[in-house]
């Protein structure tokens, strides 16, 4: 596939996307995810908002958020101490950066 195919249909992906894995509800967006019935602008999910205390500390209630976007201290993995907000932009496209990868059926962690 060449890279204007590529981008055509990355273009038709979701901003956001839910799935449920082992009865966990997950929330997938590339920078900031939102409560499925509460729809935001293309630019909340691409780039995020301020990051605030709020989302930090508390998530979207009832999912497992996962995203990029912004990169993790130290290149690993970050995970709110509600454990339902995870950050897993570890740098991959940086020099010293690395690609994160975590498991959902077994919350391992592993880093190439």
């Amino acid at each position: 596939m060449d890279v204007q195919n590529l981008a055509k249909k990355i273009l038709t992906w979701p901003l956001q996307l839910s799935i449920q894995v082992n009865n966990e509800k997950y929330l997938f967006a590339h920078a900031m995810t939102s409560a499925p019935e509460h729809i935001e602008d293309t630019c909340f999910y691409l780039m995020g908002n301020e990051m605030n205390a709020e989302y930090l500390c508390n998530g979207v209630e009832g999912y497992t958020s996962i995203c990029g976007h912004r990169n993790t201290v130290n290149y690993k993995i970050w995970k709110n101490e509600k454990g339902n907000l995870i950050m897993c932009d570890c740098g991959c496209g940086f020099i010293d950066g690395r690609l994160g990868c975590l498991c959902l059926e077994t919350k391992e962690e592993f880093y190439v």
